[in-house]
């Protein structure tokens, strides 16, 4: 997002520089720049303007073309050369719920607010799992160790056809999870519709029973997840799968 914000920026001057026929630009340009090349040397602009000034080394070092997509071009640039995560297929073209989608892609990222991560942050809380009671809370429990999410997923692959072959360990879990959701055929799609709604079901049930003292059962959780399958998923996936037990 940081990077985002002074790529938006750097647009901001990118703009400038190009003086194209907007109000804004115009007042600048009449008010600050007054023909000058030296931006920074101007005195007592707002803060606002100082930040788009300043950004002008940016623009000079990357030099964006004419036309659509410059703030792209200077994002790419700021944000440099990254090796795209392989697991970016379970997220793009999911037919999960936005919230569901987005959730598990903070869950790849590893930047879910888990107990183990905000116990980093100097905050004292009770390690404990909410779920199992078991162990302490941390992704890879909470998500693919704990008894009440083995349960869960045990069903749903079930329902889906997938073998319930879920690794234990977080890299071979994206590993199962990318050779199970890869590709644009009917059970590609079932399968990362079905994990982005999981890790959802999952994650609302764990906020339920932390922040309202609420919790479901292991049937009500599963059925909610096909139920919501079967509602918002295409015919080709649910033609295949609602006449199924759950």
């Amino acid at each position: 997002m940081a990077i985002w914000n002074r790529a938006a920026i750097a647009k901001l001057c990118w703009d400038l520089t190009q003086k194209e026929d907007k109000l804004w630009i115009k007042w600048i340009h009449a008010y600050y720049l007054k023909d000058q090349n030296e931006w920074q040397k101007r005195d007592q602009p707002s803060w606002m303007i100082r930040r788009i000034m300043n950004a002008k080394l940016i623009v000079d070092q990357c030099q964006p073309r004419q036309g659509k997509g410059v703030i792209k071009h200077i994002y790419d640039y700021l944000r440099g050369e990254k090796i795209k995560p392989e697991w970016r297929c379970l997220v793009f073209k999911n037919p999960a719920r936005p919230k569901a989608c987005f959730t598990l892609w903070i869950l790849m990222n590893r930047k879910l607010a888990t107990v183990d991560r905000l116990t980093k942050w100097g905050m004292t809380l009770d390690r404990g799992c909410v779920m199992c009671k078991r162990a302490e809370e941390s992704m890879e429990h909470l998500f693919i160790q704990c008894h009440y999410a083995e349960a869960i997923w045990e069903r749903l692959l079930r329902w889906i056809n997938v073998h319930n072959n879920m690794p234990k360990s977080w890299t071979e879990f994206i590993q199962w999870c990318v050779k199970n959701g890869k590709g644009k055929t009917a059970r590609a799609q079932m399968f990362k519709g079905i994990l982005a709604e999981g890790v959802y079901g999952l994650w609302s049930e764990r906020n339920k029973r932390i922040f309202e003292e609420k919790s479901s059962l292991i049937d009500e959780v599963v059925k909610r997840i096909a139920y919501i399958t079967i509602a918002r998923f295409p015919n080709s996936i649910t033609n295949v799968i609602k006449h199924r037990h759950i």
